[in-house]
């Protein structure tokens, strides 16, 4: 039986910009620079690890096999490894040859440091976060080792960064035995995986080594390497030979101290709310460090925070972790060690035990697991233009909202958007669907459909073809085990992992399915009636078709009005102007402090038409419920004179009406009501009304204008 998806599979061959497909995200882009790139975390392993020297050639050697162009021949790369393994003081660490970088500047660099001390790492990142342009390179070739290469940051900073570059630049990372792409989830969580392994491992061989060292300074109370929270420095006790520093205990930094104070009584203030006291503390920073302790911007755990030209920014985040530092009231802990009175306190004992309470309150039972919900309709597409740069506009679809939050999170603005996700769903399906007809493909999916059923055979052949391929590579693999040279043989297991993690990915994609005529009937009704058949379909698979014809969705807002750009990738637009009864939900408008107080003021005494005067923007039920929530008693008569008592008649047509489709404002005109007064009397006899007709009470409206080319044209 076909599936679903497979008829997606079937339509994206007629469209003219594809959705890449997971074969072309791993294919190699020879249209972009390719770049081999070499560390090793010890200098003398430049001249003692010749195999691994010797894999830097093989990369080479792998790249023009993949199809890029350089004059670089074996010979000539290993006598640059050679010069560079005796020592050669005019060794060549970087070249550029055609299509191919070769950058062994991180040669001897420990992996667990960041960019600011490895000059190779520093330029591929500033390179990737160029984005998916033609110059930005397109694949990294990495020794068998991996993604250690790149990054063995233990805080995992360096490695989700270096993720997040890739994704966005569409930048493979190509290793002799596989290719992978963190643009596929598959992928994104095997290349995460092989940022944590790096992690593990580099922390493991530092226990290891120095494992007892460490814990005996931790025992001490002193520095360990960790990350120093925001208000203290460290002490220094001398120097190495080497010019490294000999740290001792923290010490207290009163420039970021008094900051932590401000932090703490602001989260009190707000009764443990990190956002809404982030948005308190705007404009109020860390200062960056002087001069004099400038070496601590890289151990200070401020160095992943955001900054602006005054200091380090104080976000949702950063506060959250000062609520639960130990440290603040002179408690040392690392590990199982906890030492009080171990360093000066910074702040007082009071305010960060009632912060600490605070942070630590649980309410309710355990949370479970979370509930899986289908994307909204058009996530992923939509992107927020109100801002310098546009930014995503993500799809809630627990609670059915979009919602750009950036700056919120960040504690450095306001919500920019939060709206019910039907005000944008709705017009731009609408208009969707119009445009898309289907129908002249029908007979050519039938034709596709009927060749695809006669190859499901060979399909199966190629898949036991390459299970047998992997499962012979594994058992030549595990025979080469017990090697004496211990670098070859970490080098082997690591290639047993990914065989292992290939042969139980192929096992476990589902075998191809037989197409029978009843399926391809069921294809060609589903494309001759495609509106009818739209809300059949799940949201995940109408949110995947969305994705093969539309690139992406622009959206310029303000209160009661959108304009939405929908860039279809054939180069179609749709420009769509959308306004709807602002003020009708209570999260796109908030009272206000000073509303609250004005309305405390005016409705003991103040008539209907008074208030409505004052809160012009909001209707009578809004001010209504309002006033409700803050427990407000009125002296004046709440109904109009010509008011009458609901009637048991009335409330049975009430319920009639009220769980139909059938809008508030038709019901209020029949009933002779206002369309408060049935919204509270629904709410009173708990007379529960679909979401989709609870909906129907906004008045949303919209116009739309089709055109081709790059410019808009106003309607």
């Amino acid at each position: 039986m076909l599936s679903i998806a497979e008829i997606i599979q079937v339509e994206k061959a007629k469209v003219a910009r594809r959705q890449p497909s997971e074969e072309d995200l791993r294919r190699i882009p020879l249209e972009r620079p390719g770049k081999v790139f070499g560390r090793f975390s010890d200098p003398k392993q430049i001249q003692e690890s010749l195999q691994s020297m010797a894999e830097f050639a093989t990369l080479v050697r792998l790249a023009r096999q993949d199809g890029f162009h350089t004059e670089l021949s074996p010979e000539e790369v290993e006598s640059r490894l050679g010069a560079l393994q005796r020592g050669d003081p005019d060794a060549v660490r970087y070249w550029v040859d055609g299509q191919l970088i070769v950058d062994l500047r991180d040669l001897g660099i420990s992996g667990r440091l960041g960019p600011d001390k490895r000059p190779a790492l520093a330029e591929l990142m500033a390179d990737l976060s160029r984005g998916e342009a033609p110059d930005v390179t397109g694949v990294i070739y990495l020794s068998s080792e991996g993604l250690s290469r790149l990054s063995r940051d233990q805080d995992r900073v360096v490695g989700y960064q270096l993720l997040k570059l890739m994704k966005e630049a569409n930048c493979r990372v190509r290793t002799p035995y596989n290719i992978l792409n963190a643009r596929i989830d598959a992928d994104w969580k095997e290349l995460a995986e092989g940022f944590e392994d790096a992690a593990r491992e580099s922390r493991h061989l530092q226990e290891k080594h120095f494992g007892p060292k460490i814990r005996g300074k931790a025992l001490k109370g002193e520095h360990v390497g960790i990350q120093v929270p925001p208000g203290f420095i460290i002490e220094i006790k001398g120097y190495k030979s080497n010019g490294a520093f000999i740290f001792g205990k923290w010490l207290p930094y009163p420039p970021h101290a008094d900051v932590d104070i401000k932090i703490l009584e602001e989260y009190v203030r707000q009764q443990g709310s990190k956002y809404k006291a982030a948005q308190a503390l705007r404009g109020l920073v860390f200062p960056f460090f002087a001069p004099e302790v400038k070496w601590m911007e890289t151990r200070s755990s401020l160095r992943n925070c955001l900054k602006n030209d005054h200091g380090y920014i104080i976000t949702p985040e950063v506060i959250d972790g000062l609520a639960g530092q130990l440290a603040l009231v002179g408690i040392w802990k690392w590990a199982d060690i906890f030492i009080e009175n171990n360093h000066p306190a910074i702040v007082p004992v009071d305010l960060f035990s009632e912060a600490y309470a605070l942070h630590n309150q649980r309410g309710g039972k355990p949370r479970g697991r979370a509930a899986y919900h289908e994307p909204l309709d058009w996530d992923g597409l939509l992107w927020c233009l109100n801002h310098e740069t546009p930014r995503h506009i993500s799809g809630h679809s627990s609670n059915g909202t979009w919602v750009c939050d950036r700056d919120y999170h960040n504690g450095i603005g306001p919500l920019c958007l939060k709206i019910d996700h039907r005000i944008i769903s709705q017009p731009l399906t609408t208009e969707f669907l119009k445009c898309l007809d289907l129908r002249s493909y029908a007979r050519e999916v039938f034709d596709e459909l009927q060749t695809r059923s006669m190859t499901v055979e060979a399909e199966e052949a190629m898949r036991k073809h390459q299970e047998t391929q992997l499962r012979n590579r594994l058992t030549s693999l595990e025979n080469y085990l017990g090697s004496a040279d211990p670098e070859l043989e970490e080098s082997y297991r690591r290639q047993i992992k990914q065989v292992k993690a290939d042969l139980r990915a192929l096992q476990q994609k589902p075998p191809p399915t037989p197409i029978t005529v009843a399926d391809i009937n069921r294809v060609q009704h589903f494309l001759e009636n495609l509106e009818d058949e739209w809300q059949k379909l799940s949201s995940g698979l109408r949110n995947r078709l969305l994705k093969l014809l539309v690139d992406r969705v622009e959206i310029v807002h303000e209160r009661g009005h959108i304009q939405a750009k929908v860039i279809w990738k054939i180069g179609f637009k749709q420009k769509i102007d959308i306004k709807w009864e602002a003020g009708c939900s209570a999260k796109e408008r908030r009272w206000t402090n000073e509303q609250d107080n004005l309305l405390r003021t005016l409705w003991p005494t103040s008539t209907r038409e008074i208030l409505l005067d004052a809160f012009h923007e909001r209707n009578w039920r809004g001010i209504i419920s309002r006033a409700r929530n803050l427990g407000l008693m009125r002296k004046v008569r709440l109904y109009p004179p010509h008011w009458e008592p609901w009637t048991p008649s009335d409330d049975a047509r009430l319920a009639e009406l009220y769980v139909m489709d059938t809008p508030v404002d038709v019901i209020a005109a029949e009933l002779g009501r206002s369309i408060s007064a049935v919204v509270d009397r629904a709410h009173l006899l708990k007379i529960n009304r679909p979401g989709e007709a609870r909906f129907l009470k906004r008045k949303l409206v919209w116009e739309v204008l089709n055109f081709y080319g790059l410019e808009a044209v106003s309607p």
